[in-house]
Order: C-alpha cells, then structure tokens, then sequence
C-alpha cells in the first residue's frame, strides 16, 4: 500500500505539504504497529502451532 503513496509524492510534488507529510507519516506508524504484533506470532511459531511460544 505504500508504494503507490510513495510513488504520487514523488511525482506530484505540488501535493506535499507539511500537514500531508504528517498524516502520511502517522498513518505509516499507526500501519506498522499494527502490524508487529502479526509478524511476532508467525516469527515465534512453529508450522501447525496456534500459539505462539512462550519465551525462555
């Protein structure tokens, strides 16, 4: 998804403005936490686990 956003700021410098950056920036954030957690889980499990391990 942010590949496209990526590509329209650089190609359409006009659009960018302080307040735009700012929204991007906080959206990639908000995306990205929201994100971690998933990675986490698939990362600490093993294939057939519905749980993730408990750590050592």
């Amino acid at each position: 998804m942010i590949g496209p956003v990526a590509r329209t700021w650089r190609e359409r410098p006009e659009l960018r403005t302080h307040d735009l950056h700012q929204r991007l920036l906080t959206l990639w954030v908000e995306a990205e936490v929201a994100r971690s957690p998933a990675r986490a889980c698939a990362s600490s499990s093993s294939p057939g686990s519905r749980a993730p391990k408990a750590p050592a």
